[in-house]
């Protein structure tokens, strides 16, 4: 009994394993990801200013949408709550779960500013304008911890929501994306179903590219 329960182990090692290395095999072959933080990449350069960048994107990708972006991406749950402090820094949080329970705070001056809800996070009481930031991360510590389906990532909240279409790009609008730290745009003149690019920038000046693509169109 003792040696089949060490082949069980072994065998089941050996398929995870095997799992992993497909994986990792399957994204290579049908994903392209590149990411840079010096240089340059298909026109755009690190180190130039968000006037520039935009420039390009208008020059290249003339009917791209650009939506503002979290500077940071992050998940925290039940499962890795001691990593709650990531989420201080955020203008705004969404604690949500995959069965539609949906809220969205927006932050200012460190105070909750606007709490959306989904349909069936109607009738939950959990958050109030006005709240400090303090108050409710100390709620969403507790929330998370007493239910292990809630997750919490960072948004960016913007008036009107969506994406800033560069062919109807007003002066207003314009400088409110300027405002912006990192932006994300689909870029379909890359073969053969376009492409995912992603920009941050530090103190107005571009300092990470990430260009992700799929290599084929799935039917």
């Amino acid at each position: 009994m003792k040696r089949r329960t060490v082949i069980f182990i072994v065998s089941l090692c050996c398929a995870v394993a095997l799992t992993l290395a497909l994986s990792s095999v399957i994204d290579k072959l049908f994903v392209e990801r590149h990411e840079y933080t010096t240089g340059a990449f298909r026109g755009f350069k690190i180190g130039t200013g968000k006037e520039e960048v935009l420039a390009q994107i208008n020059l290249t990708s003339p009917k791209a949408q650009i939506t503002p972006i979290p500077d940071h991406d992050f998940v925290v749950s039940s499962k890795n709550l001691d990593q709650l402090q990531v989420a201080y820094d955020a203008a705004g949080l969404q604690i949500f779960n995959y069965r539609g329970l949906s809220i969205r705070l927006s932050f200012q001056d460190d105070h909750i500013s606007e709490v959306a809800k989904s349909v069936p996070a109607a009738n939950l009481d959990w958050f109030h304008v006005g709240e400090t930031k303090g108050q409710a991360m100390d709620h969403i510590a507790r929330l998370l911890r007493d239910d292990p389906s809630l997750e919490l990532i960072p948004i960016v909240q913007r008036p009107g929501g969506g994406a800033y279409e560069l062919e109807q790009l007003s002066a207003e609008g314009k400088t409110k994306l300027l405002s912006f730290d990192s932006w994300e745009f689909s870029a379909r003149e890359y073969r053969p179903v376009g492409a995912v690019l992603k920009l941050y920038f530090t103190a107005g000046r571009l300092t990470k590219i990430i260009f992700w693509r799929a290599r084929i169109e799935l039917p």
